[in-house]
């Protein structure tokens, strides 16, 4: 019998910190809610201020899919740097919108749910910036330096 010498290469294992990264990523998508704070900044029910931050946390959530879908879906550097400068992005939007509603805001804020959320993704960019620079990230996406 003939057999073949060509080997196919084995397929590499998406490592489990690329996948949680994933998923703190898929988590911004609950960023679109803030169409309700754009609306309500144009009809006046809420400060304008809240108009900017809206803007930004709207765009944030509409492409986190997209990022998601790249990391699980794609490899290469284009997808490491992506997502990297989109979570610093996003994070950097996070930070803006929070220091705009202590700013803004007439009365001193109170812990609350409404400012949960904003800790909660400024939380997850933090965890997936360090997940996504991490030895086994970059060479899962880029290749290891030695090949």
């Amino acid at each position: 019998m003939l057999t073949s010498s060509i080997t196919t290469p084995a397929k590499q294992v998406r490592p489990r910190i690329v996948t949680i990264a994933g998923v703190l990523t898929a988590i911004n998508t609950f960023r679109l809610i803030a169409i309700l704070f754009i609306l309500a900044a144009i009809a006046g029910t809420v400060p304008a201020t809240s108009f900017i931050p809206g803007i930004g946390d709207f765009l944030t959530g509409l492409t986190a899919p997209f990022i998601v879908f790249a990391l699980f879906r794609r490899k290469g550097v284009n997808t490491w740097a992506t997502a990297l400068v989109w979570h610093t992005v996003a994070l950097v939007d996070v930070v803006v919108a929070l220091a705009l509603s202590f700013l803004a805001s007439n009365s001193v804020l109170s812990p609350s749910l409404v400012l949960l959320l904003p800790f909660t993704f400024l939380t997850a960019h933090i965890i997936s910036l360090v997940l996504l620079t991490r030895r086994t990230t970059k060479e899962y996406y880029i290749g290891s330096p030695n090949k």
